[in-house]
């Protein structure tokens, strides 16, 4: 489980840290049994790289790091928050494959978690995609995402090899508000507990925000050249 101190700090908008026993209770591990159930590849004997949406992850075990192997000449660092689920999911993550059946939180065993400040929060996501389903789109898109038939627009996005999130947009219009809900694989608890799924929907939501700023910073850039030009 994800230490109290954490979901605190995040809600008081803190630096989230992420507990050395972690690291050290992954280095005590047969390394090669958590990359099969992990869906990771065990490289040098001390790292694993673990698929995460469109990028990898490199967990050094030995150095106790953690980067986003992005294609980039250096390696990318990581949130702490990202840094901290992904620790928990190779320490968690059981042989259970996905089942391909889907749920919601109140679905979920432990759905009384997702309440009050612990309640799944995507108003930002609908600030920036809730009337611009295109946009939201472009974003899943950029992340992996496979579209479904479901709700206005919908997407797959695989977050780690056994752990899909799926994310709904329902646009609104002059009577109903836009919304925003996830789904999950039914087996997504034998991986994860509740506040670690919490954690992992926050990550997301942040990289699908992200998609937006980054296409915003290249339309600036291409109008900047073309002004130049």
């Amino acid at each position: 489980m994800i230490q109290v101190s954490f979901l605190e700090s995040f809600h008081r908008g803190l630096m989230v840290s992420v507990p050395q026993t972690h690291w050290q209770e992954l280095k005590e591990k047969d390394l090669t049994v958590v990359c099969k159930n992990a869906g990771a590849t065990l490289k040098n004997h001390q790292r694993l790289l673990l698929p995460f949406l469109n990028e990898t992850l490199c967990v050094d075990v030995q150095k106790q790091l953690l980067y986003r192997l992005s294609g980039k000449p250096k390696p990318v660092g990581a949130s702490p928050l990202l840094e901290l689920i992904a620790l928990i999911y190779l320490l968690s993550v059981k042989e259970a494959l996905p089942e391909d059946k889907m749920i919601g939180v109140r679905e979920l065993k432990d759905a009384h978690f997702f309440q009050g400040p612990h309640s799944l929060d995507f108003s930002t996501l609908l600030d920036r995609y809730g009337r611009d389903p295109e946009a939201f789109a472009l974003a899943a898109q950029r992340l992996g995402g496979v579209g479904v038939q479901l709700a206005d627009v919908a997407y797959r996005l695989q977050v780690f090899p056994k752990i899909p999130i799926y994310y709904l947009l329902w646009v609104g219009d002059e009577e109903f508000q836009s919304d925003i809900t996830v789904l999950f694989d039914q087996t997504i608890e034998r991986h994860l507990p509740a506040d670690a799924i919490w954690g992992l929907v926050q990550v997301v939501n942040e990289w699908l925000s992200a998609q937006c700023l980054l296409e915003q910073s290249r339309c600036f850039s291409f109008k900047t050249r073309k002004i130049v030009e």
